[in-house]
């Protein structure tokens, strides 16, 4: 089961690998789980220690139990997911396909593409089925399967 939340990381508990989110005033926080492999990652798609998020506004991107990423918004929501499939339009543009075909991302020809954590040079032809991204957008249709654009994705962990 996906889970996508946004609140404000409010505090970080190394002690037992939790972190509480505050979701709306209305609601009270939640505690979730990290993994010693989950990423905390600034706005930019930059590494980030756990306790330099806290008071920020995150998205959280998780999968069942496991918690793939922790991320600062900065204008477009992040999201965190393994990628199924990525085919290159006559346009220049690339379509990426997620959540069993559920999701279509369209990345605009001269979008930004960086790795995570190294300084390689990453390009969207270096991406394949299996590799886990932070895409980052604002809306999709409310279609079947789902569709939006970017203009942002950071590679966090190349497939096996």
């Amino acid at each position: 089961m996906r889970l996508d939340q946004s609140g404000q990381l409010l505090r970080i508990d190394q002690k037992n690998s939790t972190f509480l989110l505050m979701r709306s005033e209305e609601q009270e926080p939640v505690v979730l789980p990290f993994q010693e492999e989950t990423r905390f990652v600034d706005g930019a798609g930059n590494p980030q220690s756990p306790g330099e998020l806290v008071g920020k506004k995150v998205n959280v991107s998780c999968e069942t139990k496991k918690v793939y990423a922790v991320m600062e918004h900065s204008g477009e929501v992040p999201h965190c997911f393994v990628l199924e499939e990525i085919r290159k339009q006559p346009d220049g543009m690339w379509l990426c396909i997620f959540q069993n075909g559920r999701l279509e991302v369209t990345v605009v020809s001269d979008a930004e593409v960086r790795p995570y954590q190294t300084r390689n040079i990453v390009r969207m032809g270096d991406l394949k089925a299996g590799d886990e991204v932070i895409v980052y957008y604002d809306a999709i249709t409310l279609s079947e399967p789902a569709r939006t654009w970017t203009k942002k994705i950071v590679l966090l962990k190349t497939a096996e």
